[in-house]
């Protein structure tokens, strides 16, 4: 996650689709992140297992 701060879009990211917002995978797991480009902040909205993190 202290990466995100350093490459907020690294290799592997993805732009969600339907809503605002970023997701990055770890195995089974999903961090679900906004951007803020001209404030230079990343959000983390959620973190979860696939199967519940888009809920």
């Amino acid at each position: 996650m202290q990466s995100l701060g350093d490459e907020p879009r690294p290799y592997g990211s993805r732009k969600l689709t339907g809503r605002e917002g970023w997701r990055i995978r770890g195995g089974s797991y999903r961090i679900i992140y906004e951007i803020d480009d001209y404030k230079k902040v990343v959000t983390i909205l959620n973190i979860g297992h696939r199967k519940d993190v888009y809920r």
